[in-house]
């Protein structure tokens, strides 16, 4: 399987869904722009650049990160106790 990043996204007043494919995602949440998440489908830069077998996220809290890993991992995670 080939990592994958499809987005959907609607503007602030509704409307209509906009869909695009992309390969890294950095997402600010609110206003503290040291918090957000990431969502990487590549590695690598040049000619070791490639498109990863599964998405990497990232998360991180006033810049320091919280958790590195796979959609899969990121629910493991969670679900522990």
């Amino acid at each position: 399987m080939a990592a994958k990043i499809d987005i959907s996204e609607q503007g602030i007043k509704g409307g209509n869904f906009h869909r695009k494919e992309s390969g890294y995602v950095n997402i600010k949440i609110d206003e503290n722009e040291s918090n957000r998440i990431t969502l990487d489908a590549f590695s690598g830069s040049g000619i070791n650049y490639k498109r990863l077998n599964e998405s990497i996220i990232n998360i991180f809290n006033n810049n320091e990160p919280v958790f590195s890993g796979t959609f899969n991992e990121l629910v493991e995670k969670l679900y522990k106790k």
